[in-house]
């Protein structure tokens, strides 16, 4: 009402002011020199399919304030204190809207060559494909036709699967070069016109931006690339997230806050009191490298992370007996979550294994930093349903002791282990393995790393794989500071030997060791 009511108060004779397209009052033409936004305050707008034709007609846009200001001092007061600069979705410094009433030169050269799919319009902006190709032509492309040769293509498609579809056709036609062909959303064409040059960027599909988005830290994709445009915002919002969390910083909250839903992946190098991990339902992976509060340690509960499969606990205190209690006992009840944990990664093995008999049915894959053998034995013996095993084992107690806490089910055989990954960092090199391999007969993976091996610990390591795991299938090694000079004598003491090589591996300084090692190792 404000609007006629200017019109009706300030035309006249001399001074012609009416509405456009009467009959169309939701469509701008080329009668019309301004067209009024209905925010007032910011310099922005939402944009729609108006500001969209004005901005390709090069047409003022206004606030509603210039009408209301007139009104109140009774004569048309400077229109240009009250333009419109942005929508709302662009950078706080960007001009696009008013820039565009500048610059008349048109957006895409006419050897830019357009095809229009977008058969039923675009419904959130209630624009017609009609009007979608009529911005087009404004804005300088040249509409495909069946007569017209091109050396690139845009399509611009409403959906993913419209784009399929299309190139679905296209493949079906032998004449059309794919390569040459750039499917986009309308959204391109629009951040085209309110930058009044054709974005590259946006000619790339999604799922480019999704990988490319994969390799950018949580931080500069939050402060670089969030409202960069809305296409980017909502690409930024499918991607899923690893956090480091190794400052607590602002930033590092701002984005952690932001990608609470998408963060799949968090490793904790600080302490942080704040961090609620029920924030984060969509966790998969969690790596903790600092002491936790109570509060947190709680919030690791299957309710809080149902999606949660690995837990990585870098420092451990045997004597936590808090931390035994939220992730290990507290799980054996009539309503555990089969489908949570997969996989714990602790430094070394903690007292639930030697306080309590229970057995943790739900784990896949376990990892120890450093255990002892006798240690293996007992993780065998407690996790009889365990898949993959790798750990570091030491040996740093007398062989008195240790036979004290060894099993004392000399039979035993687990009939799950399949995988077994091992790094020997004991006094009698490989000794301490042998014994182990014959607990494991469903075994068909073993890797095996440690230090200086003669010709003589490869006779004996031939040996025992063929008694002890006669049916292994796969077999890796590193074996540093060892030189064998025959390779060729190596390999021949076993086909799982056949792809070992002797590499020399230099350090800084000209220092080197040669390491033997399989090719895929």
């Amino acid at each position: 009402y404000q609007v006629k009511e200017f019109i009706t108060k300030f035309h006249n004779e001399s001074q012609s002011i009416q509405w456009t397209c009467e009959s169309q009052p939701d469509y701008v033409d080329d009668t019309t020199t301004h067209l009024i936004a209905n925010d007032s305050g910011s310099f922005t707008t939402i944009l729609t399919k108006q500001i969209i034709q004005a901005c390709v007609r090069h047409i003022f846009v206004g606030s509603i304030n210039w009408i209301i200001s007139s009104l109140k001092q009774s004569f048309i007061v400077d229109q240009f204190s009250y333009e419109i600069l942005r929508d709302k979705q662009t950078f706080n410094n960007s001009r696009g809207i008013k820039q565009c009433r500048f610059d008349q030169l048109p957006v895409f050269p006419s050897s830019c060559i357009i095809s229009v799919e977008c058969h039923k319009g675009i419904k959130q902006l209630k624009m017609t494909r009609d009007e979608l190709i009529e911005i087009v032509e404004l804005s300088g492309g040249t509409l495909l036709n069946d007569y017209i040769g091109y050396e690139k293509l845009i399509i611009i498609c409403n959906s993913k699967k419209e784009m399929i579809n299309r190139r679905k056709q296209n493949n079906d036609n032998l004449l059309i070069n794919e390569k040459n062909i750039y499917y986009s959303k309308p959204e391109f064409l629009f951040d085209s016109i309110m930058n009044n040059k054709q974005s590259r960027l946006e000619i790339f599909p999604d799922e480019l931006f999704l990988d490319l988005f994969s390799y950018i830290s949580p931080i500069d994709l939050y402060h670089v690339w969030h409202d960069l445009n809305r296409r980017f915002s909502a690409i930024i919002r499918s991607v899923r997230i690893s956090f480091d969390l190794n400052e607590n910083t602002d930033e590092n909250i701002c984005a952690l806050n932001y990608f609470s839903k998408q963060i799949v992946f968090i490793h904790l190098r600080i302490s942080y009191d704040l961090l609620d991990f029920k924030q984060y339902p969509y966790l998969c992976s969690l790596i903790i490298d600092t002491k936790l509060t109570k509060e947190q340690l709680d919030s690791i509960h299957p309710k809080n992370l149902p999606y949660l499969k690995r837990l990585t606990f870098l420092k451990w205190s045997k004597d936590e007996e808090i931390l035994n209690e939220i992730i290990f006992n507290r799980h054996f009840s009539n309503e555990q979550n089969f489908s949570w944990l997969k996989v714990y990664h602790l430094p070394s093995i903690p007292n639930y294994f030697i306080l309590t008999t229970s057995n943790l049915s739900h784990i896949q894959t376990m990892i120890f930093d450093r255990v002892t053998p006798c240690d293996i034995d007992l993780i065998l013996s407690l996790q009889p349903t365990l898949r993959r095993l790798k750990v570091t084992i030491v040996r740093w107690m007398s062989d008195d002791t240790m036979s004290k806490i060894s099993i004392t089910n000399k039979n035993y055989q687990h009939k799950h282990l399949i995988h077994l990954h091992t790094t020997m960092n004991t006094c009698n090199r490989l000794d301490d393995l042998y014994p182990l391999l014959s607990h494991l007969p469903c075994l068909r993976y073993l890797y095996i790393a440690c230090d200086s091996l003669t010709i003589i610990d490869f006779k004996q390591l031939a040996f025992e794989l063929v008694t002890r795991v006669p049916w292994l299938e796969r077999f890796n090694c590193s074996f540093k500071q060892t030189y064998i000079e025959h390779m060729d004598t190596l390999r021949c003491m076993s086909p799982l030997f056949r792809h070992m090589k002797c590499r020399k591996i230099e350090w800084s300084g000209g220092w080197y060791y040669y390491c033997v090692t399989t090719g895929n190792a």
